[in-house]
């Protein structure tokens, strides 16, 4: 998985595996490990028992999670991405979820 950020933007770039294990109920995750031994962790994972695209930062992880309904058929579809946008008193915050295969 391949992670981009730009501002308040986060670009997710899944294999054809991790996109499979994401719409079979898995976490997908990867981290970037410093020389200082520190990490940081970003993962995106479905829950059934939310309505839309939710995003946390805590304990240096990243933490996308996505409605399992939205999901549905994403590996098989044509759809190249799941896209939303999250309204905040900063302003947006983008997240791009995409196929990279």
């Amino acid at each position: 998985m391949k992670l981009r950020i730009l501002g308040n933007k986060l670009r997710f770039r899944l294999t054809q595996n991790e996109v499979s294990e994401l719409v079979n109920g898995l976490t997908v995750s990867d981290s970037v490990d410093f020389p200082i031994g520190e990490s940081l962790i970003y993962s995106v994972a479905t829950d059934d028992r939310i309505s839309e695209m939710k995003a946390s930062y805590k304990e240096e992880i990243i933490r996308i999670t996505v409605p399992k309904d939205t999901l549905e058929n994403w590996e098989n579809d044509d759809r190249e991405g799941i896209y939303h946008t999250i309204n905040s008193e900063i302003g947006p915050f983008e997240i791009a979820i995409e196929k990279d295969f």
